[in-house]
């Protein structure tokens, strides 16, 4: 049996460790340390203590005892609005032989300082309810108020130069998330959202401007994710508002939002994600634009993918693992808001048949999550046929296909305020594009952007005479159709700068990433 630990023991063990063992003096259970990329968090059955790690990173620095002690008392102070009575306050941690006490915040000799909190019940956090599946329409509706109220009732920040701070704070975090995603993704996808980025500020510089000039930058929470929301009988508890920076939680209302928007959607609440959103409003919160609370929402999936990397550099084995792979997961995630950034938009894939236009429109809504719309389809769902069953000859003449077309419109129309569709269908005569049009709401027609999918003849015709009925997606064409389509092509009525032409011989991934490259430039254009 070991004898008593010495004085130089105890000081080989961490200070972590140390607090851990000293806490456990003073209750029953065991005491559980939890660490984070800034933090260890020791939780009692009623308490929880917040020790900062002596870390500095490029947001934030905590490499000395004065400058943790500064951020434990403003933690405290800023948390009281969102979370009363949470925060008990800042503590010394005093040495006492060879353990540790915590003392009064003023109380000489302390060699560290935490924040002390009453610890909540985190089967109660929106995070865990929503894993549960018991997080409610209710309780999603009261979290959405407790926001408008909050960020209603927050201080305006004056920006000076609005465009320029966002576009600088996009331009950061990728700067300081590219040397870390090497073996994660691709170094050509952080670009690719780099781009977005760019191009969606140019794009929506008026309603950046104008939110910042009416008073939407505000001293926000910074920090909004699912696991700081906790329900708590009739209360909205909103916990760890960002404290180390109030540059970094000085950010639109929209951002702020998005920050939750974004993390229920990681988490796969889609649709708890929408009604959100939709109940912020209704409770009388403007969180700008669905395009808006898309772009911010991917931004803040950024940061959160270089928080998890971060990480990852600190763990080994199946921890580090599990971090890469939450880095990966939010880097995907990214890509797709990015695509809901671009919106709301009806992108038509046309082309002849065997030119692979149903093979791009499906890979864009694999990407872009937005739903499909195909003529064939639809003719055979209005014939009551199954897509590997032929349609007769006559559901081809010129009336009935104009009006597939204007059913595809109606379809389309209805899909544009949850983001758009993706039209595949040839539309190769200008007949079949006018009914399009006449059908569609001269409001949505500024939305239309234009794939048109190309390949060389005789590899189309080949494609054709391949395909089995059930790769077909739901055409009928045969060769010699589909070369009298190929030849009645005609340019779809849309300014220019709005039609693309994609030679479907390359690889999905760089089909895709030439549409997305496409659609920002004309975002930034049309701005």
């Amino acid at each position: 049996m070991s004898g008593p630990a010495t004085t130089a023991d105890a000081r080989a063990v961490p200070l972590q460790e140390r607090l851990r063992r000293a806490l456990q003096h003073v209750t029953d259970p065991p005491v559980e340390l939890r660490e984070t990329h800034l933090s260890w968090v020791l939780l009692t059955p009623d308490r929880a203590v917040k020790l900062r790690k002596p870390v500095r990173h490029a947001f934030v620095d905590q490499s000395t005892p004065a400058l943790r002690r500064r951020l434990s008392e403003a933690e405290a102070r800023i948390n009281a609005e969102l979370a009363p009575g949470l925060v008990l306050g800042v503590r010394a941690v005093v040495p006492m032989n060879t353990s540790f006490v915590l003392a009064p915040a003023h109380t000489p000799g302390a060699v560290d300082w935490v924040v002390e909190m009453r610890r909540f019940d985190e089967d109660r956090t929106m995070a865990a309810l929503l894993r549960a599946g018991e997080l409610t329409g209710r309780d999603v509706q009261a979290v959405a108020r407790r926001l408008a109220a909050f960020h209603r009732g927050a201080e305006p920040v004056h920006v000076p130069s609005p465009l320029t701070r966002v576009q600088a704070t996009c331009d950061r975090n990728t700067e300081e998330l590219l040397p870390l995603v090497n073996g994660v993704v691709p170094a050509g996808d952080l670009l690719a959202a780099e781009r977005f980025a760019a191009a969606f500020v140019v794009g929506h510089r008026d309603e950046l401007v104008a939110r910042a000039a009416s008073g939407h930058v505000i001293d926000a929470h910074g920090d909004l994710r699912a696991e700081h929301v906790v329900l708590e009988h009739d209360a909205v508890l909103v916990v760890d508002r960002l404290e180390f920076d109030r540059e970094l939680r000085t950010v639109d209302a929209a951002d702020d939002l998005a920050f939750l928007v974004m993390d229920l959607l990681s988490l796969g609440g889609a649709a708890e994600a929408g009604d959100l959103v939709a109940a912020y409003r209704e409770a009388g919160g403007d969180p700008g634009s669905d395009a808006l609370i898309a772009f911010y929402a991917a931004y803040r999936a950024l940061v959160r993918a270089k928080v998890a990397l971060l990480r990852a550099a600190e763990l080994t084995d199946d921890a580090k693992t599990a971090s890469v792979e939450q880095a990966r997961s939010l880097l995907a995630l990214a890509a797709r808001l990015a695509w809901r950034g671009r919106g709301p938009m009806l992108l038509l894939v046309t082309g002849p048949p065997g030119s692979g236009k149903s093979t791009l429109a499906h890979a864009l809504a694999a990407a872009s999550g937005l739903p499909v719309l195909s003529s064939d389809r639809e003719r055979k769902r209005a014939l009551g046929l199954d897509e590997t069953n032929p349609a007769p000859a006559a559901s081809y003449g010129a009336a009935q296909r104009a009006d597939v077309y204007r059913h595809l419109a109606q379809g389309a129309a209805e899909l544009l305020p949850g983001g758009g569709a993706i039209v595949d269908a040839t539309f190769a005569t200008a007949d079949l594009q006018q009914a399009f049009l006449d059908a569609l709401p001269p409001s949505a027609h500024g939305s239309l952007r234009v794939v048109r999918c190309s390949l060389a003849a005789d590899v189309a015709d080949a494609r054709v005479r391949a395909r089995q009925p059930q790769d077909a997606a739901g055409s009928d064409a045969g060769p010699e159709v589909a070369a009298r389509l190929a030849q009645d092509m005609t340019s779809f009525p849309v300014p220019s700068g709005r039609r693309l032409v994609v030679e479907t011989d390359a690889e999905e991934a760089e089909m895709v990433a030439r549409v997305a490259a496409w659609l920002d430039d004309v975002m930034a254009q049309d701005g």
